[in-house]
């Protein structure tokens, strides 16, 4: 399966650069020049209605993958 990318930047300098709050440092992250798909990867979200913290945007581990318009969903 196609779909590899690179993120090579630490996930501090992404906030910063991005205005994010960082994971925290319990979240396993390390940045990779292959992310493939089922890998665990940063994704930058907007916090919900309750705007626990200042910051507008913050990271949530996601996992990474391309699902085919055919293919049918597991959490049925």
């Amino acid at each position: 399966m196609c779909g590899r990318f690179a993120l090579s930047q630490s996930i501090d300098e992404l906030a910063d650069s991005l205005h994010a709050e960082p994971l925290s440092e319990l979240t396993p992250f390390t940045p990779s020049w292959n992310v493939a798909p089922t890998k665990w990867v940063p994704v930058v979200t907007e916090n919900g209605l309750s705007q626990r913290t200042k910051a507008p945007r913050h990271f949530r581990l996601m996992q990474w993958g391309l699902r085919p318009q055919w293919a049918t969903s597991n959490n049925t």
